[in-house]
Parts: structure tokens; C-alpha cells; sequence
């Protein structure tokens, strides 16, 4: 999976460059089609975002292997494991802006919640 996020990151990359160009649109559409088609996905979507907002949404494929149904930019998807990833990407930030440091315990950030966190993990760091 992380083959084809990357994959998919560097389309986006190269095209991003002509995403206002008439051609973008078509290119990006035909890319994310030779993915899903490529790596045997169900389906695929991607965006081209520039200074904020969203310039381009395209969808590829069908909503679930051996279904007819239509995968839509407007489709829900799991992401998966990857939420560790953004997290960690996250608390790295805010550690980064001195929000958090890598002392900082769970009861630090949610002390509404101190009460309910397992004696073991009380004294659980960031780090």
C-alpha cells in the first residue's frame, strides 16, 4: 500500500506543475486510472491542491472488488494503519511549536480524562 501512496504522490507531484493547464484534468484522470488498473485496486482517487484549495478531484475504478458500483472523489475510505503515521507526524509538530514535549504524558494533554487512565500507562511519555 505505501508503493502505491507513493506512487501516487509522485503523479501528483509531476502534475501538479500543469494542474491549470486544459490538459491536467485528463492526465491526472488517466494516471490514477493506469494505477488502479496497473496494481489490480479496486479503486482509487486524487487531488491537486493548490495555495489551499482544491483544484482537481478525480476517481478511478469501482467502491468494492466484483462490484459494479462506481468509486466517487465523494466516496468515504478507510485509511487504514495509517493514522499511526499521521499522529506521529502530528505530535512531532507539536512538539516542534513547543505545544508538547517528549515528557509530556497523556493525563498532561486530557486531565479530564486522568482519572480513567490505567494505573500502567500513567506514567507513559511521548518519548
Amino acid at each position: 500500500m505505501k508503493r502505491y501512496l507513493l506512487l501516487v504522490v509522485c503523479l501528483l507531484t509531476l502534475l501538479s506543475d500543469i494542474a491549470v493547464a486544459e490538459k491536467a484534468p485528463k492526465a491526472v484522470q488517466a494516471g490514477i486510472d493506469d494505477i488502479v488498473r496497473r496494481y489490480a485496486m479496486p479503486g482509487g482517487a486524487a487531488a491537486i491542491v493548490e495555495n489551499g484549495k482544491v483544484s482537481l478531484k478525480v476517481a478511478s475504478g469501482v467502491r468494492k472488488q466484483g462490484d459494479a458500483e462506481l468509486f466517487t472523489v465523494d466516496d468515504n475510505v478507510h485509511i487504514g494503519s495509517c493514522t499511526k503515521a499521521m499522529t506521529a507526524t502530528l505530535v512531532g509538530m507539536l512538539i516542534d511549536e513547543g505545544k508538547l514535549t517528549w515528557d509530556t504524558k497523556i493525563a498532561d494533554v486530557f486531565p479530564e480524562f486522568s482519572d480513567q487512565i490505567h494505573e500502567e500507562y500513567r506514567p507513559v511519555t511521548i518519548s
